[in-house]
């Protein structure tokens, strides 16, 4: 029998996710949830370019709360500032109806922000017998999966850093703005957005610390430094001009303490438009291990082999959807609760 699929919220990721779980012969797509008044009612294939298939998008959430599903595709619509409590909402209410689900949105680890945060989704899952998994490329893969199956090559860690670096032009101009691009530095809320970010990254810190035997004494966040056009720039692929003094790189920063001691960083370097002098000049992440012995490990994505070096990140969306997609089996047969995807035999800091 195939897999019944819901999918919630088809923008740029939910997008590709539903289109992908169309085409896949495994799976049925019997329900989707939209925010936009102008996809209610239209068939969900034609929103993503496809055939029709019978199945019309809805914005009523008890619609989808009541579908006969087994998992849910969550991408959903994330507005800055904006909190999570509605996200959570939705998702404690799919979880207690029986669907599992399968979220973007920062869930890698929910006790990673603490147990008045994760007994509510934990308590969802046992009353509806259902599985919550966080995914993504970062958070989700690169430092709590593909990292810690690196550090299995060492006997000894002194310090794991990861550093993502893409140029994200092709982002949308909303997000880009979120992101404090093309403004001017004085309009940049840095602990807003800093906070913002921390939604995402911060419960993952735990994970990659739990998987490697240790925990988190506390995380602290650098100072965000900031890279200023130095005249008007409209490169291409860029969706709006820059004018000189606006915001086109930005280096996030944050160290993870351990044992009383730093031990996990991870920074997040975003550039719009023009290479940044000194910054990397191709797109992907950088995993650095100072330990016996040291490791490096570089991670590049594109759509095609032509397009590595090109400087614009163009995967995301494939990504995301192959992330979501492949986990579907195991998350279905997992038990009620939060499931992580497990690594073999990683370094172990408890055994120091």
């Amino acid at each position: 029998m195939a897999i019944k699929v819901v999918q919630w919220a088809t923008g740029k990721l939910g997008g590709a996710m539903l289109a992908e779980a169309i085409r896949d012969p495994r799976f049925e797509v019997v329900g989707c949830f939209v925010y936009s008044a102008d996809k209610v009612g239209v068939d969900i294939g034609t929103l993503v370019g496809l055939d029709p298939i019978g199945v019309k998008a809805t914005d009523q959430r008890d619609e989808i709360f009541a579908l006969d599903a087994d998992v849910v595709f969550h991408a959903p619509l994330h507005r800055f500032p904006a909190s999570m409590e509605q996200h959570d909402a939705d998702v404690i209410r799919l979880l207690e109806s029986g669907k599992n689900v399968i979220s973007v949105m920062g869930y890698t680890d929910p006790a990673g922000f603490g147990e008045a945060h994760a007994a509510p989704l934990r308590d969802a899952c046992i009353r509806g017998g259902s599985s919550l998994f966080g995914t993504g490329v970062t958070p989700g893969f690169v430092s709590e999966r593909l990292a810690v199956a690196v550090s299995g090559l060492c006997t000894d860690i002194k310090s794991l850093d990861v550093l993502e670096h893409y140029n994200i032009s092709a982002a949308s101009p909303a997000m880009l703005r979120t992101m404090g691009m093309g403004i001017k530095p004085e309009e940049f809320d840095e602990e807003k957005i800093g906070e913002e970010n921390e939604k995402f990254y911060g419960s993952f810190f735990a994970d990659v610390l739990g998987r490697l035997g240790g925990k988190v004494d506390r995380f602290e966040r650098s100072q965000c430094d900031l890279v200023l056009a130095e005249g008007p720039m409209q490169s291409k692929g860029m969706p709006f001009p820059v004018d000189t003094g606006d915001i086109v790189g930005c280096l996030w920063k944050w160290t993870v303490y351990s044992q009383g001691k730093p031990f996990f960083t991870y920074r997040m370097q975003w550039q719009l438009g023009d290479q940044i002098p000194g910054w990397y000049d191709w797109n992907g992440w950088t995993i650095t291990i100072d330990g016996t012995p040291c490791v490096k490990t570089d991670l590049a994505v594109a759509s095609s082999m032509d397009k590595f070096g090109s400087g614009v990140a163009e995967y995301g969306e494939e990504t995301m959807a192959a992330l979501v997609i492949n986990a579907v089996q195991n998350v279905i047969a997992a038990p009620p609760g939060f499931f992580k995807a497990p690594v073999f035999a990683p370094y172990n800091m408890s055994a120091i």
